[in-house]
């Protein structure tokens, strides 16, 4: 694919006459060749869809990019680099002018909870990793197993029993929350960051609710 120049007015819908800009953007904060037709290809198909629903530009914001992300991962075009890429797009756009800046939103209870512990409760060091060590050697988890066993450990003071151990049952049990409040299935593997479709469909038989209405009636209507 040649990256170098996109003329106006191309497969891209209402993204035509700012696709050059986002090139020179992603080449000089130095993507690789692949990843840029990848991003490339991303655009191209959100473009499309913008002009397949009748938006435009002035349309564009999180809550149109988010919709369009439902609709990729139906077709199972990679999900996490469409995000980045429309990401970055809004971003430009808003430094441009093009579109409005977006609107403050108040923090999620558990980013103010993230806040509170980098601010707080985090100890202070060299390390990148959000998480570290609250004891010597004050750094960074060597293993992902550590988590588990935390968990495991916090699971056996609180005498909780369950089938499954460790950090695993974090996720689980988000999953299956989300899911009794009416959370779709798309909705849990954004958050839950699966590559594919197929490792969220593992949920729906916890679903109950939604199964009911499938089982057949009992012959002779007796239950």
């Amino acid at each position: 694919m040649n990256t170098k120049s996109i003329p106006p007015g191309g497969p891209f819908g209402p993204l035509s006459l700012h696709i050059n800009a986002y090139l020179t953007q992603v080449k000089e904060q130095g993507y690789a060749h692949g990843s840029i037709c990848e991003q490339v290809c991303a655009l191209r198909m959100f473009g499309r869809w913008l002009k397949r629903t009748d938006r435009e530009l002035c349309d564009l914001n999180e809550a149109v990019s988010d919709e369009f992300l439902r609709h990729a991962i139906k077709r199972r075009y990679p999900k996490n680099a469409a995000r980045s890429t429309l990401r970055r797009l809004l971003a430009m756009l808003r430094r441009m002018g093009v579109i409005p800046a977006a609107k403050a939103e108040r923090p999620s209870p558990s980013e103010q909870l993230m806040c509170a512990y980098l601010r707080q409760d985090r100890p202070r060091c060299s390390c990148r990793r959000v998480f570290i060590r609250d004891h010597a050697p004050i750094g960074g988890f060597h293993r992902a197993v550590a988590i588990s066993n935390i968990v495991r450990r916090a699971l056996a003071r609180a005498g909780v029993v369950s089938a499954r151990k460790g950090a695993h049952l974090l996720r689980h049990s988000l999953a299956t929350e989300m899911l009794r409040k009416g959370a779709s299935l798309d909705d849990i593997g954004e958050v839950l960051r699966h590559k594919s479709p197929d490792s969220t469909a593992i949920y729906a038989k916890v679903d109950l609710k939604s199964l009911r209405t499938l089982a057949l009636p009992w012959p002779g209507g007796a239950r």
